[in-house]
């Protein structure tokens, strides 16, 4: 978190300073292109201009100012979003960030080492132009980590989950069973419940039912509804035999 501030408050006195130079007059001061980089920056306007027109208005006032403002938004953002979750987003960024920085870094010093030898050729010594252009870079990566990190961070949305959405049902307990096919008695009952007996139908002249066949959609005058029938059950016909006496043995 002291770190996230810290950039943004060198972001906020860095744009200050090119936009509004120190000692500057105010007819010299860019608050047009200070409002654009800021709306860019952390997708919102600040009173800049206003701040601009006070009179007797200096430019630290203006970096005091602005300040204080991106700092209370960027709370109210952590705030809505929720402290813990911020921290983890700004961790996340901040390596992603300075990883891609720092790879591009790295690829710019070795473009610069690979050319840098030529400037020996206009009377310059390679090795300190190295240093100079080097260190140009690196404040550069400086810079655009601090833009990078707040730029994000100021942008990020978070979706959360519907309040409103149902909790996911847990699935429903299965209960084993075992019919007997001669009682009609659920022999797997006695463990933990009342004895379920498969009693026949009464309009649809329905047989006492084996475990391995479905009361509902069954048709007796059709034997592709029954499904798989153990041999020595009661036929679904309603016969009274067992099946492999009566529609088993067709």
């Amino acid at each position: 978190d002291d770190i996230v501030a810290d950039m943004r408050d060198q972001l906020v006195n860095d744009l200050v300073a090119e936009h509004i130079p120190p000692k500057s007059y105010s007819e010299q001061w860019d608050v047009e292109g200070l409002d654009k980089e800021l709306e860019q920056l952390f997708g919102r306007t600040f009173p800049v201009a206003d701040w601009a027109k006070q009179e007797g208005v200096a430019d630290t006032e203006i970096i005091e100012k602005l300040t204080e403002a991106t700092g209370d938004y960027a709370a109210r953002r952590a705030s809505d979003i929720g402290p813990e979750v911020m921290r983890r987003i700004e961790k996340s960024i901040l390596l992603h960030v300075l990883d891609t920085n720092w790879r591009e870094h790295l690829q710019m010093l070795d473009h610069l080492r690979s050319v840098v030898w030529m400037r020996g050729h206009a009377q310059r010594d390679p090795v300190n132009e190295f240093k100079t252009e080097a260190f140009a870079l690196f404040e550069a990566l400086i810079d655009g980590l601090r833009r990078d990190v707040t730029r994000m961070l100021m942008h990020v949305q978070v979706q959360r989950p519907e309040e409103s959405a149902p909790a996911p049902r847990s699935p429903s307990r299965m209960v084993e069973s075992h019919i007997d096919p001669q009682t009609g008695e659920n022999e797997m009952a006695a463990a933990g419940g009342p004895t379920q007996r498969l009693r026949r139908g009464a309009s649809a002249g329905i047989g006492t039912m084996s475990g391995y066949t479905r009361a509902k959609g069954v048709n007796v005058e059709d034997p592709s509804t029954w499904g798989r029938v153990p041999r020595n059950a009661p036929c679904p016909c309603g016969s009274g035999q067992k099946y492999k006496h009566c529609h088993g043995a067709i």
